[in-house]
Formats: C-alpha cells, structure tokens, sequence
C-alpha cells in the first residue's frame, strides 16, 4: 500500500547473487554492515492511520504470497526426495513398520523432514507439518494454492482447508472422486475469501464433504488414530508438556481420573496447587514410583555391524518404570 509519493512494503524479486565482492574490506571503527531494515525504509512514524492501515493489510497479503511460494519449494524439494530413496528391507537400517513415521507423504523419503527441520530450524513433527501441507496445497487444491498465492485468502485459512480436505481425493491416495473434493474446496475458499473463521472454516469443510461421502469421517477418525503419538516440548523455567493424541472420550476420562486423585490429594491436606497436584498423580500412574516388582529396562541396541559378530552390550537403566 503505497502513499502518494511514499514508499510501502511489497514482495520483489532481485538477482539471488548481487555480484558483489567476495570479501568486503574490514568496516571502519563503530561501523556494522548489515541489511537495510524495512523501518528504516519506511517510515511509520509519517504515514496517516490510512497509510498505516494499508501496511497492515500489505504485510498480510505478501504472508501469504510467501506461504504459497514456500509450498512450492517445499514440494519441488520433496520430488527430488522420492521414496525410492529410502533404504529397502534387504538393507541394514531400513524402516521398519510401525517404527517408521506414519506421517511421512506418500511417495515422498521419510527424510526431506529432517532437511526442512534443518533448514527452518524447526522440530521435525512442525517440518512434516509443513511438508504435508506444502504437498496437499500444490498437488491436491490447486484452487486453494492459487488463492493463497494471489492473497485472496491468508494462510491459516488456508490451512484449515487442507487440514479438511488434505489426502481425501483418490488422485492423493483417497476414497474421494476428485470431482467431490474440487466441489467441496469451492466452497470453503467461498467461506474463506467471506472471513470465515480458521476452526470454523475447517469444521465447515469437513461437514461439506461428509455430507457428500458419507464415509469421510470415519477415515478421517482412523487417519487421526493411525497418526497419534505421545510428544514432550519444553515450555520455560525447566517445565515441559507431555502431549499424548488421543480419542476424545479417553483423553476426558484420562483428565477426570487424574482430577479425582489429586482432589483425594487435597482433602487429605496436601496443600501444593490442584493444578501441580494433577501433574505429580499423572507422573506417578505413568512411572509408578512405588513398584519395585518389575525388572529395570534393557534394551539391546544392534547396529549393522552385528551381522558381521560385533557385539553391543545392553543399556541398562534403573527405572522403576519400567
């Protein structure tokens, strides 16, 4: 969104090799070389609320300009990774199944995601992540990606309709004719160019397609079950989450009997927080500090030079949890 005779932000190619010097004399005393900032460009301080307000609208639509060319490098990236590349079962260190990441494209290497981890520097769960969405954008909802592209629609909308609509066509693997998943993609980028909210879009989305394939949400069910997982991340101050996928109805009963016992907790007169009291009674169901019954875990680890005689000792580790 440009003044008259202002400046703006806008997205613009340039040469990826300026040609300038290899090696650039040392900066003088108190100098430091560096990008130019775009605030130091323009400047917000002079523009009106109008101007001001077109760069909030600007910085939106070049977000989502690069969202949609980040999905096509990811996706050019991928097909130079094809699954062919993945070692077979005739050879040491092959996946193994049920072992191997279940979220990995079809057709894709299981490793382009460690590449995008690397890259981005991110976790390799959020590169997957962006892996899949990057493919069903560019392969599976080209209407989708267009809109993106053309900044009709932001990429967290964007999102939700790939979240909804990503892997049903029968061209992506699916049970759906690719003329129902084209049908029901016209109508969610209709609710999404209207403004129609990220979770909502996505809960539309899916509603449009099951009410044209009857069998949509029970794959969709049995996808989320295939995909589920237990995580950590770290939060701050030495904390973390643990993060278990879970069907609803487990997750609640999960939850209710974790809150009954750290109540019994309470009443008894721990006086520490419900809320640590909670995670102490989760820790303890899951590690069992009081169970001396069990044997600690030994794992034997076994490289590919155990075919050829080399031995590995176990891993011992005293964990009553077993």
């Amino acid at each position: 969104m440009f003044e008259t005779g202002g400046f703006g932000v806008a997205v613009t190619v340039s040469l990826a090799d300026p040609g300038l010097p290899a090696e650039l004399d040392p900066a003088p005393a108190g100098v430091t070389r560096r990008r130019t900032r775009l605030s130091e460009v323009v400047a917000s301080a002079r523009l009106s609320d109008a101007g001001l307000a077109g760069e909030l609208r600007a910085v939106v639509d070049i977000g989502a300009q690069l969202a949609a060319y980040e999905a096509v490098v990811v996706a050019e990236l991928a097909r130079r990774r094809p699954v062919e590349w993945d070692l077979t079962e005739q050879e040491p260190g092959h996946g193994v199944e049920g072992w191997r990441p279940v979220r990995v494209p079809a057709g894709v290497s299981e490793f382009p995601a460690d590449e995008l981890a690397l890259l981005k520097g991110m976790s390799r769960t959020a590169a997957t992540l962006l892996a899949e969405r990057s493919l069903v954008w560019v392969h599976e909802l080209p209407a989708t990606w267009a809109a993106l592209a053309d900044s009709l629609i932001d990429p967290p909308r964007a999102t939700a309709i790939a979240k909804a609509l990503g892997g049903q066509s029968q061209a992506a693997g699916g049970r759906v004719e690719p003329a129902i998943v084209a049908e029901v993609e016209a109508q969610a980028l209709g609710w999404a160019v209207a403004g129609e909210t990220p979770v909502r879009l996505q809960e539309r989305t899916a509603a449009a397609l099951i009410a044209l394939d009857d069998a949509a949400a029970d794959r969709r069910r049995k996808k989320a079950e295939q995909c589920a997982d237990v995580t950590t991340r770290a939060t701050a101050d030495g904390m973390g989450q643990l993060v278990a996928d879970l069907p609803m109805p487990v997750a609640a009963a999960c939850r209710e009997t974790v809150d009954s016992y750290a109540r019994m907790a309470k009443a008894e007169g721990d006086g520490r927080p419900i809320g640590q009291l909670r995670t102490q009674v989760m820790a303890d169901l899951i590690l069992r500090p009081w169970d001396t019954s069990r044997e600690p875990v030994t794992a034997h680890l076994t490289g590919p030079g155990a075919a050829a005689g080399a031995a590995h000792p176990p891993v011992r580790r005293s964990d009553p949890a077993g």
